[in-house]
């Protein structure tokens, strides 16, 4: 046994390794939409924020 090294512990075998998706058009498509889709909620809930006409701690009061 080699000075330094553990026994129980084992390398893994070169099939178990694991590599990221390469980017494709499909892929950078959807991020692409995903952005928007996040951006117009954003924007949605800013606007309901800003012109609700009641705190929105009022309705949280509601709920419980």
């Amino acid at each position: 046994m080699e000075e330094g090294s553990v026994p129980d512990q084992q390398q893994p075998s070169p099939s178990l390794w694991t590599f990221p998706t390469p980017l494709d058009w499909k892929l950078t498509l959807s991020y692409v939409a995903l952005g928007f889709l996040s951006a117009a909620d954003n924007l949605m809930y800013a606007y309901a924020y800003a012109y609700s006409p009641h705190p929105p701690r009022l309705f949280w009061h509601h709920l419980h």
